[in-house]
């Protein structure tokens, strides 16, 4: 019994025109499925060693160190980006806001897990694509297998070989390059959900270090606080006495000496006229008409030059 052997080039012609696109598709699988395994292991992802060590300086309060630490890290080590952007919060003499460190280290964890996953959907799609493909290349190959049965007279399997060919190579080969995209998919996906689990677990165990560092700061802050006021309430009376006298500025304090009185009134005021009951109005009347009788006697007097006589004058005088 005689056995034959195909190549590859024979194979993929007795494929039929369906093999071109699932080659296209098996050369895509392929080198993307390099490429991220390539780029996966460059990157150490493991956080169990670095976490550690950063924890240790951050236990001696050494938050530059850890810094200095996670930057020389961070081409090789994708996790040191994440703890740096995390360590970056706690700065010098500020407070420690944990939702503030943990919104950083978040964003930078999904900065790189994306650049792990880049390619992922690409494989998803292959892996779709590709038995679908091989079952058209399936469908066509029946097809080609009927019509030489219609044509032919004398129906023999070497007729439909041909057909049946075309339809089981196109299935094998889709399936295949659906395996490899699948297999390497679920791999990748598997490294870097574990990355990201180590991620949480070390932001976690950072964060809540370091927030009771700060907690552990402020109640020792509150602490030397009260324990002055305490001192300042416990002294004696004259103490806080002396003290506040002491630390009164020299002008504020000054001798009260009596003052004179100072007349307050004007010296050169004038003052006010003593108020007359008002004259009777007979008075007034016949003041004016004793007057007015005066003036015409002086005037005829003049205006006839008449002296008058002693006796009239003194018996006018003595009438007014």
């Amino acid at each position: 019994m005689g056995t034959s052997s195909f190549s590859i080039l024979e194979i993929f012609q007795l494929g039929g025109p369906i093999m071109w696109p699932l080659l296209l598709f098996s050369i895509a699988a392929v080198a993307i499925a390099i490429e991220r395994g390539v780029y996966l292991f460059y990157h150490k992802l493991n956080m169990d060693e670095m976490t550690v060590k950063v924890s240790e300086y951050v236990s001696e309060k050494d938050f530059s160190g850890a810094s200095e630490y996670l930057s020389g890290l961070t081409e090789r080590h994708m996790g040191s980006r994440i703890l740096l952007k995390l360590i970056g919060e706690k700065k010098q003499g500020q407070a420690f806001l944990a939702y503030r460190a943990e919104r950083a280290a978040e964003l930078e964890a999904v900065n790189c897990i994306g650049s792990l996953e880049n390619g992922f959907n690409f494989l998803v799609a292959l892996g779709s694509l590709s038995p679908l493909t091989g079952f058209l290349g399936t469908v066509t190959g029946m097809i080609s297998a009927f019509r030489s049965i219609a044509e032919a007279t004398e129906v023999n399997a070497q007729i439909v070989a041909n057909g049946i060919y075309e339809a089981l190579i196109t299935t094998v080969f889709g399936l295949v390059i659906a395996i490899i995209a699948m297999v390497s998919h679920s791999i990748f996906s598997h490294i870097v959900d574990r990355f990201a689990s180590g991620v949480e677990n070390a932001c976690s165990t950072l964060i809540a270090q370091i927030d009771e560092m700060s907690s552990d700061e402020v109640k020792t802050a509150v602490t030397q606080e009260n324990t002055n006021k305490v001192k300042v309430i416990s002294e004696p009376k004259e103490n806080v006495q002396n003290a506040k006298i002491n630390s009164e500025p020299k002008e504020n304090i000054n001798i009260v000496k009596p003052e004179p009185k100072v007349n307050t009134e004007p010296v050169n005021a004038a003052k006010e006229p003593v108020k007359k009951e008002p004259e009777s109005p007979r008075k007034d009347v016949r003041h004016n008409t004793i007057a007015a009788d005066s003036e015409i006697f002086w005037e005829t007097i003049s205006h006839n030059n008449i002296k008058p006589n002693s006796n009239d004058t003194q018996k006018n005088t003595g009438d007014a």
